[in-house]
């Protein structure tokens, strides 16, 4: 219990280290302060579960979309297949045909290895090109999506490790009267990933802590066609997560992550994507105390009625020097049989915000060749 304690005071401090004023609003839902990258669309969490308690998932349970939050998770997980799919209408206080799609599945291939497949969708909706004079260039549909394909396995019997590798495809928005609308660049990128747990007994209750850490979206720089470097969004994800098991009736899972983006604060002074990628993390101008700014945490609770009935909350924090994305999270979950249907609620800490009334849909479904009476979010 005392690491899990350390992690907990550890948080609350970064968050103490944070503080300044937002401004304009990117297509992640983020103020001005962010570093830029390409294809940011990568860091939206996809899934119902995971947004309602607060964009967690390095180290909960595993499920059907660990593959977007640490696929190593997979190797543990009781069901021999799975697939999952979210829908989650986004920005809807900018626009009203932003919408994002993942499908995320995962088969066993026998008692250590699993393999994962999903796919990301991102639709920005109509958009209109115009000429600096303000003549119209017509318009375009632009969409952006990956295809990953994960690798997870046992390495002992509470420890597994993952890698996946990631096609990305996006059409390019930051268009000029130059060039035509259909401009399109392609790249690849690979995650590694660990997971362990422990199981304990905290006042005879069975429980287990459980520590996650993923690199995600590591991969060369990309090029538009008007040759502007950006680097792609590569991601230090690092969590614990402690569940109670009461009885057969309740559970309860508290989780905490911590992010750290892996892409320089001014892109123009990085010759390669490594430079970007190892100086990120001394990069900052204001020096140690705005690294620490560049942390984002969130922290959610999950309670299991059952295994049937679950109820979640959370709460995401992002400096507004940094971005600003702060909201808190609900979300409730119904399961019967081998299928769950999640929901989540997002709404922000201030009026007026992109993110505000964001709902996200999950339908999953599990199935197992031996017979079980019931599929649990759990470590096997």
């Amino acid at each position: 219990m005392k690491s899990f304690y350390i992690s907990f005071i550890t948080l609350l401090l970064i968050l103490k280290t944070i503080e300044g004023v937002p401004q304009n609003v990117n297509t992640l839902g983020q103020t001005d302060g962010y570093i830029p990258t390409g294809v940011p669309f990568l860091l939206i969490a996809p899934d119902a579960r995971s947004n309602g308690i607060g964009c967690v998932g390095a180290a909960t349970s595993p499920d059907a979309n660990s593959l977007h939050w640490n696929p190593a998770k997979l190797a543990f997980i009781n069901p021999d297949f799975g697939i999952s799919l979210s829908y989650l209408p986004w920005l809807r206080q900018l626009v009203n045909d932003i919408n994002y799609l993942n499908i995320s599945t995962f088969v066993k291939f026998d008692s250590i290895q699993k393999i994962g497949c999903s796919f990301k969708y991102l639709s920005l909706g109509n958009v209109d090109y115009i000429t600096y004079n303000g003549n119209s260039l017509g318009s375009a549909n632009p969409v952006e999506y990956s295809i990953d394909l994960s690798y997870s396995r046992k390495l002992s019997l509470k420890t597994s490790g993952a890698i996946s590798i990631r096609h990305i495809y996006s059409e390019d928005l930051n268009l000029s009267v130059n060039y035509p609308v259909d401009v399109t660049f392609k790249a690849f990128a690979f995650d590694l990933s660990l997971f362990h747990f422990i199981p304990i007994s905290i006042f005879k209750t069975p429980s287990q802590i459980s520590y996650g850490i993923a690199l995600s979206n590591i991969g060369p720089l990309i090029k538009n066609v008007s040759d502007s470097v950006k680097f792609l969004p590569s991601n230090l994800k690092i969590g614990t997560s402690l569940k109670l098991a009461f009885n057969e009736n309740h559970s309860v899972e508290i989780s905490f992550d911590a992010n750290k983006l892996l892409a320089p604060e001014h892109p123009e002074n990085s010759k390669n994507w490594s430079d970007g990628f190892f100086g990120s993390f001394a990069d900052a101008s204001g020096g140690f105390e705005e690294e620490m700014q560049e942390i984002n945490i969130g922290t959610g609770i999950e309670y299991w009625f059952r295994n049937e009935i679950a109820l979640r909350t959370g709460y995401f924090y992002e400096s507004p020097l940094k971005g600003n994305r702060q909201f808190f999270t609900l979300g409730s979950g119904i399961k019967y049989k081998s299928f769950c249907f999640d929901f989540a609620y997002l709404f922000p800490s201030e009026q007026r915000n992109p993110l505000e009334n964001t709902v996200t849909f999950s339908l999953s479904y599990y199935f197992s060749k031996t017979k079980q009476k019931e599929i649990k979010r759990f470590s096997s």
